[in-house]
Parts: structure tokens; C-alpha cells; sequence
């Protein structure tokens, strides 16, 4: 079943901090975690999450919301 955006919106600081409690990234600074590895994730547990409409993309929106989340918005 697919998402609305905002549902996913809604859904992402939960999702987020699921795959943050990961062993792997419990222990990482936010500035040295990556998008893809979440996103790869994402779409292995929670695949709804990533199938929304969008004008930029459902993965673009989910990179700014990952990138405010771990305060990388610099990089943008």
C-alpha cells in the first residue's frame, strides 16, 4: 500500500530513528551517515514509505528530510 506524502512525512522521524538504532549507525556521528544507506534500507523494510507523489521525487524528499534530520543541509 502506498503513502500520501504527508503520511510520510509524518512517518519519517519514526522510520529514521528505527534505522538509526541500527548497531552500525547507533554509534555514528549524524555528519558521517549517508543517504543511500538509509534509503537501501528504507526500501528493504518499509518500501510504502518511498512510493508517494511528488513533484521533485519521493527519494529527492526523503534526502532533504534525511539531510535536516542529520543537520547536512550544508551539503546541498
Amino acid at each position: 500500500m502506498k503513502m500520501t506524502k504527508a503520511e510520510a512525512r509524518k512517518a519519517f522521524p519514526a522510520l529514521f530513528a528505527s534505522w538509526r538504532s541500527l548497531p552500525a549507525n547507533a554509534q555514528t556521528n549524524d555528519q558521517l551517515l549517508h543517504f543511500s544507506d538509509f534509503y537501501n534500507w528504507l526500501e528493504q523494510n518499509r518500501p510504502e514509505a518511498t512510493c508517494f507523489r511528488s513533484v521533485m521525487g519521493p527519494k529527492e524528499d526523503i534526502e532533504v528530510w534525511f539531510d535536516e534530520a542529520t543537520h547536512q543541509t550544508w551539503a546541498r
